[in-house]
C-alpha cells in the first residue's frame, strides 16, 4: 500500500506544530501533552518489542526546571518536582547520557546542521547547563542513571547494554 493510499484510510488529522514561540511554560506544556500521547503507543508498542526512545518526561521536566529557576531557587533534592507524574507510563530504564560541554560542542560540529534554541542555550550559558544536569541527577522514580559518553561510540553503547543487561 502507499504512502496517498493510507493517508486516504486515515480517520484522525495528522498536525504538527512548529516553531512553538509561545513561551517557556507553553512550550513545555505542549511537549508534556506529547508525552502522554506518546505512551500510549508505546503500551501497545511494548507487547511486541521493547522500546528505546530519545527524551521524555525526564527530560521535559529538566528543561522547565532549568529555564524557571536560578541557582538559588532550583528545587532542592527530594522536592516533588522530581517525582515521575503517577499518571503516566513508567519506563523500566532512564538512560541519563553526559558529556562535558566541549565534547558536546565537538559533536555538534560533527553532525552539522542549525543548532536547537536549547542546544544555543547550552552553548551559552554555563549556569543554565548546572541547573539542567542537576535537574537530571535529582529525578526519581525512576531515576536517571548516568553513563558517560564521552567515550566511542561502542564504548557508551556497552556501558549503555550493561545497564540494560541488570534489568533483566
Amino acid at each position: 500500500m502507499d504512502l496517498e493510499e493510507l493517508k486516504k484510510k486515515m480517520k484522525f488529522k495528522f498536525i504538527v506544530v512548529e516553531g512553538l514561540d509561545a513561551g517557556e511554560i507553553i512550550r513545555r506544556a505542549y511537549y508534556a501533552l506529547g508525552n502522554y500521547i506518546v505512551a500510549v503507543d508505546i503500551l501497545k508498542t511494548c507487547q511486541e518489542k521493547a522500546v528505546i526512545m530519545d527524551r521524555y518526561w525526564h527530560s521535559t521536566t529538566a528543561y522547565g526546571i532549568a529555564n524557571e529557576t536560578s541557582s538559588t531557587d532550583i528545587p532542592q533534592e527530594g522536592h516533588w518536582a522530581y517525582d515521575w507524574p503517577a499518571d503516566l507510563l513508567t519506563p523500566d530504564l532512564v538512560l541519563f547520557l553526559s558529556v562535558s560541554e566541549e565534547i558536546r560542542q565537538i559533536r555538534m560540529k560533527g553532525r552539522g546542521g542549525e543548532s536547537t534554541q536549547e542546544e544555543k542555550h547550552l552553548k551559552k550559558d554555563r549556569l543554565f547547563r548546572e541547573r539542567l544536569y542537576l535537574a537530571y541527577k535529582r529525578m526519581r522514580n525512576p531515576k536517571c542513571t548516568e553513563i558517560d559518553a564521552s567515550g566511542s561510540m561502542e564504548k557508551v553503547l556497552e556501558l549503555a547494554r550493561e545497564e540494560i543487561n541488570k534489568l533483566n
